[in-house]
Formats: structure tokens, sequence, C-alpha cells
């Protein structure tokens, strides 16, 4: 009997407090969200306490809330939680894997009912580095890379004699994987095509696009190129490239005409330099899965004198699902930014300024970047190794630019002359959202030092991976949000 009038007083607290019009199983209730001390939370990280305290909870059981008849939900996420109280439950902030400021709707699942509160937090990730290989001599001069399926990396080793392929494996170890024999000079350009297993490297010294099989990596082939340096179309051997053979170190004009990627159908596109009266042209260039080379219209980049062009290629990607070309490029007192083509042919600046050596959070053409490398593209976002600021920057596809971690030029280790010796391992908390300061992003980097970034490679949103090629570095960091 006791059983029974239980349950009806649940039933008609649930009925009660309900608009008609909502799920009849469905309830809102308000609730309090503090820290152990008793002061109110609006936003939390993971690992952080908090306490969550409601009137209603004596309503549901009037012996409270506890983990024997209910369960916790952050979004859509089960977390433990011990009760504190009648009217009171005590957790910790979950890992939520999530990347930018994100609304947390807390529940409590309970019989057949979702108590849903009425308050929310907001959620602050956190951003942590460490070094997965290397500042062990394993690189000379690591440059641009990529990632297949699996989160293998393979790296550009930029070597005095020839340039070889470093695997790297989520674990951090590595091998020599393709080079070893000689079969490559100066390369500047990487990519994988997921589907074939074919990977695609652009050779400067053979001014040819090459590939092998990561399941035979010691078989390289030639796709296109005559192997004289040019700029004609055509099938295979029959084209040519001229492709920049300044190392990712080139601290004067940076990468120029350089970098490689592949869109969703296996075609590859490449930057190139174009003719010779200028060293400053360059242009891209696309290549079927079976060696056909034209150019991307309206991808030719002058330079005048004033410097306000698009600077030369130094890394590409392609914007999906539209398959428009992005690139990347700039060197100091001139244009230094990211730029799309338009499958109809239009180009358009999405983010960077004429600069010097600055590091500047904003949007368009507020932001700031300093020789920038290497640019990937993953799920609405752009991933930015940049160059010399020694800073992973994050973009959007409508410019809006943050620096997730690194200083800025002048205080790389490389500039700074500040006696920092070697990578080390940091984490920060994102930025209260609160926070209206527009240098929150850029200051809470810092945290994270980084000396001179030349490749980059994206695992998803929140795990990324850049290469270093600072000299007391010579490593891979390995930056997660979550």
């Amino acid at each position: 009997m006791t059983k029974v009038i239980y349950c009806l007083l649940v039933v008609s607290f649930f009925v009660t407090c309900r608009p008609e019009s909502e799920n009849p199983y469905q309830i809102r209730v308000h609730a309090k969200f503090t820290d152990l001390e008793g002061s109110p939370v609006s936003e939390a990280a993971s690992g952080g306490p908090l306490l969550i305290t409601s009137a209603d909870f004596t309503n549901i059981n009037p012996k409270g809330i506890s983990p024997d008849i209910a369960k916790l939900y952050f979004n859509e996420m089960e977390v433990p939680f011990q009760q504190a109280g009648p009217n009171s439950i005590m957790t910790k902030v979950p890992i939520m894997l999530l990347t930018y400021y994100t609304r947390i709707t807390v529940s409590i699942r309970y019989l057949r009912y979702a108590i849903i509160i009425t308050e929310f937090i907001i959620y602050r990730p956190t951003v942590s580095a460490d070094v997965l290989a290397g500042n062990d001599g394993t690189f000379q001069m690591p440059a641009e890379m990529t990632i297949d399926g699996s989160g293998n990396l393979y790296v550009i080793d930029q070597r005095t004699d020839h340039d070889v392929v470093i695997k790297v494996t989520p674990g951090g170890a590595s091998l020599v994987f393709a080079g070893g024999k000689n079969e490559f000079g100066r390369l500047v350009g990487i990519g994988l095509d997921a589907a074939t297993s074919k990977m695609y490297v652009s050779d400067a010294t053979a001014q040819q696009v090459k590939w092998f099989n990561i399941t035979t990596p010691s078989t390289v082939s030639i796709l296109a190129g005559s192997g004289t340096a040019g700029n004609d179309d055509g099938t295979g051997t029959a084209a040519s490239f001229r492709f920049g053979s300044e190392g990712v170190n080139n601290f004067s004009s940076n990468e120029r005409g350089q970098g490689l990627t592949l869109d969703a159908s296996g075609n590859i596109y490449v930057g190139e330099k174009y003719g010779t009266t200028d060293a400053y042209l360059s242009q891209i260039r696309k290549i079927t899965p079976g060696g056909e080379v034209t150019t991307v219209p309206s991808s030719r980049i002058s330079m005048p004198m004033d410097g306000d062009d698009v600077h030369p290629v130094s890394g590409l990607t392609i914007l999906q699902p539209s398959n428009e070309v992005v690139y990347i490029g700039g060197s100091s007192s001139n244009y230094q930014g990211i730029a799309r083509i338009s499958t109809a042919g239009t180009m358009t600046r999405i983010a960077g300024q004429v600069s010097n050596e600055n590091l500047v959070d904003g949007t368009g053409e507020a932001a700031e970047f300093a020789f920038p490398k290497a640019i990937s593209y993953f799920n609405a976002y752009y991933h930015v190794a940049d160059g010399s600021n020694g800073a992973y920057r994050r973009v959007t596809t409508t410019g809006e630019v943050i620096t997730i971690a690194g200083v800025g030029h002048f205080d790389t280790p490389s500039f700074c002359f500040c006696g920092i010796t070697g990578p080390s391992s940091a984490s920060y908390l994102f930025p209260s959202i609160f926070d209206g300061d527009p240098n929150k992003f850029k200051l809470a980097a810092r945290a994270i030092i980084m000396d001179q970034v030349g490749g980059i490679a994206v695992r998803s949103n929140r795990l990324v991976y850049l290469s270093d090629y600072g000299t007391n570095f010579k490593c891979i960091w390995r930056i997660r949000i979550e």
C-alpha cells in the first residue's frame, strides 16, 4: 500500500510540473550548480567537482536521488555521481570530447521519466600537448605530413643528401618508411589516397609527382612529370612541373610553389612555380589518378611589388563537400594567409593580410600569420601550421582565426634566445566564454611552447599533429582538445 501511494505521488508531481503540450514522460525542474564550497558554477571543465541541488529532488524520491534508482547524463553522456543529501547530488565533469564552448544540458533518468534541469552549464575544453615522436635524432628536418585511417603519420624528413618518408605509429614508434634507397630528392608535398592506399609525393629535384603503395613502399613509380622543369599540361611524362625547392626552414621567401593534397575522387593537386621571369609567380595543377595534368583555373598567382597579392602556394587542402581548392602561404612584408578558389574559378581570401612576423587572432583580414607552411581541412575547420610563429591556428570556413597552441614568432625558442632547450608537455583550459579580451586564445595558447612548425595532419578536430623543425625540437607534436 505504501509503494502504491508513493508511486501516485511521483506521477502527481510529474503531471503537475509539466505543460500539457510536453512529453508526459519528460519533466523540467530547476536546480543550482555550485562547486563544493557553494560558489555558483556557470562554466566547467573536465575533472571539476560539481554539486547539483534542487528542491524537487525530494518530490521525485523522498530520500533523494541516488545511483541506485537513477542515472545522470551530461547531454547524452552517462556520468557517475553520488548522493550528497536529500536535495543534492555530487559529480565530476567528464571529459566531453568537445572542441569548443558547448552548452551542457544535465538530465536524470528515473524509471521511465527524463528529468531535465532547466539551467545549464558551459563546457570549457582542455588543450594538451606532448611529443609523440622525435627530439631524439629521428628527424633531421620534419616537414609536411599526412595521416592514414589507422592514425599512422607519414612525415617528410628533409635531409642533406636525399629526403625520406618516416612513418610514425599512434604509439610513437618511428621508422624510415620510404626513400631509404635514394628514390627521392627534395620532397615538397605528400598525400594519401585512402581508397587505393597510394601515397603521392612532389619531388622538386626530379620535378615529378611520384607514388608508391603503402603496402609496398620500396616500389616507387612516376605518375606525371618529364623530369625537366616546366609548366606544360599533358599526361604522364608529357607534362612538366616547376616545384619550388626551398626547404621547410627557409626564412627569406618561405616555401614557394609547394604542397600536395587530394580530393575525394583521388585527384591530386600540387603547388608549383610558374615561368622563370619572377620567383613569386605560382599556380596550382590538378592530376587525375591516371596522370592527366591540367592547370586549375584562376590559380595563377603573381606578386606585385606592393606585396598585396596572395603569396605563392606553400600548402594545399580541399574544402568539402564543395571540392574547392584552398591554399596557404606568405612571407614577411607580403600577404600571409589563406585563399580559396571556387569551382567557378573565383579566388577569395579567407583570412590574413600583408604583415610581418605577427601572431594576431581575428576574423578575415584582421588575422595575421608568419610564414604559414601547411593547411588541412576537417569537418568545418581549417587547421594551420603557422611556421615561424610556432603555432597551431584553427580557422572557421568564414575566416575566424584562433590560436590553439604556440607563442608567436619573437617568443619561439629560435628567436627569443630565452634558454628553452627542447619541447615539454603542457596543457591549459580554454579561456572563459565570458572573457571579452580578443586576445584570450592567443594568451592561453602560450602555455604550449612549440618552435618552428612545418607540417600538420588531422585525425579529428580534437586530435591534431604538427611537425616541429626547430633546432632543439625536431619532433612531432600531438595536440588534444577535449
